[in-house]
């Protein structure tokens, strides 16, 4: 289920929090932080994969883990996520 006001899904209770209920920033594999900070840079799915020298189909299916993993709904939700946990300049 979704929660119109946060971008998010319903939380699972399984999935380790940090103190403010957040899903900590530890169940992203090194690749996705890498990925989500680039994205958040402004870097497209092409640029990122160039950068990584990965494919872009490679960067969407990473973008597509982070999403799930961190249980968001909207690419706007990863960049405000991006931005809490310090991952890039606020």
């Amino acid at each position: 289920m979704v929660d119109e006001h946060k971008n998010t899904l319903k939380c699972n209770p399984e999935a380790p929090r940090e103190l403010d209920g957040e899903i900590s920033l530890e169940r992203l594999t090194m690749i996705e932080q890498k990925v989500l900070a680039l994205l958040y840079e402004g870097m497209s799915s092409k640029e990122t994969a160039s950068r990584l020298a990965l494919t872009s189909g490679t960067i969407k299916l990473h973008r597509g883990h982070i999403m799930k993993k961190l249980q968001m709904t909207a690419f706007s939700g990863l960049m405000r996520y991006a931005i809490r946990h310090g991952m890039v300049p606020a």
